[in-house]
């Protein structure tokens, strides 16, 4: 996801497609830092194999943190998705992973993330304490 919360020196780092920005696993975890430092959440994070004419993803590093989604702190949602998108980096870059792999970091906002939850379950705005 191409996104307007990131400085251009990660742009500037990504492998660009369509509406996406794809980071090597080392500045993947440079973005997860920003957000963390800048309450920014992560949505998630997918992993995929960069070839000249196709963007392949890998089903074994894709992330799903639906569980999060409920969570009403702001706060707290961004520990929780940031502290699981360093730990599954970390993990993959422990690993090794394949040859011309990227990852795609879904950042997402306070304002996303409220509208979502009110779309949701039509709730009021989360608290930020």
């Amino acid at each position: 996801m191409i996104d307007k919360e990131l400085p251009d020196h990660f742009r500037d780092k990504a492998v660009k497609r369509a509406n996406s920005l794809y980071f090597d696993v080392s500045t993947a975890l440079e973005v997860v830092e920003y957000c963390k430092a800048h309450g920014l959440g992560i949505a998630g994070i997918d992993g995929f194999v960069i070839e000249p004419e196709a963007t392949v993803p890998l089903m074994n590093y894709m992330t799903d943190w639906s569980s999060f989604d409920e969570e009403p702190n702001w706060h707290v949602y961004v520990d929780k998705s940031t502290s699981a998108a360093l730990a599954a980096l970390t993990l993959w870059r422990q690993e090794g992973v394949p040859g011309e792999f990227k990852v795609d970091v879904v950042v997402i906002s306070e304002t996303d993330h409220i509208r979502f939850l009110q779309g949701r379950k039509g709730r009021s705005r989360p608290t930020t304490d």
